[in-house]
């Protein structure tokens, strides 16, 4: 690999210099990214047409606590509506739309306090999906807050408003349910899966 290095012409040798550092500089954009949204979060406005809360694997801590999450914004009057969005997958026993609406029902159960206008999204399998069908069922919501894991939040925001939504919130739960390996494994994977998705978004 030495020798041939050496062997390429001097022209050959800088255009290779100036790729590597292109894709260096674009990976620590990426990653910035990744970091700078799971651990900033906007002022939220009084009123929001909408929370989008994105779905985990049925059973998990994510799928309870972002549901939470969600509903938080329900509970302090600064939505009626929550979109509920996740399909059923493999193993599940239903789609993740559905867990996380029994997760709302049984803590309105055990405070007592009103359902919020709930719309289930389940088709969706990718994060894609879950914006772009999210954004059809809810036409008229402009400004929305989506919640997911904070890793996961620079992708969604990204999507949400490619999709169509005006104004996109986020936020997110603070990711105590996770090992610190599991964390640094989902952060390194949001950045390959954000330059995978760069073309849709182009």
């Amino acid at each position: 690999m030495v020798n041939l290095w050496h062997r390429l012409p001097i022209r050959a040798k800088r255009g290779l210099r100036a790729a590597a550092v292109v894709v260096a500089v674009g990976l620590i954009l990426d990653l910035s990214a990744v970091i700078g949204f799971s651990i900033t979060h906007p002022a939220i406005p009084e009123h929001v047409d909408a929370v989008v809360v994105l779905g985990a694997k049925v059973g998990t801590p994510a799928l309870t606590y972002r549901t939470l999450t969600g509903l938080k914004y329900y509970e302090e009057g600064k939505t009626n509506t929550l979109i509920l969005s996740g399909a059923r997958g493999p193993g599940e026993p239903v789609s993740e739309a559905q867990a996380m609406q029994d997760v709302i029902q049984e803590r309105i159960a055990k405070t007592h306090g009103n359902m919020p206008h709930i719309i289930l999204e389940t088709r969706s399998a990718n994060t894609f999906q879950n914006l772009s069908n999210s954004r059809a069922l809810a036409p008229h919501a402009q400004n929305v807050i989506v919640v997911s894991d904070g890793y996961h939040l620079a992708r969604s925001v990204a999507i949400a408003k490619h999709v169509g939504f005006n104004h996109v919130y986020w936020d997110a739960p603070k990711p105590s349910y996770y090992k610190s390996i599991d964390l640094a494994h989902y952060y390194m994977r949001e950045v390959v899966a954000i330059i995978a998705y760069l073309p849709k978004l182009i």
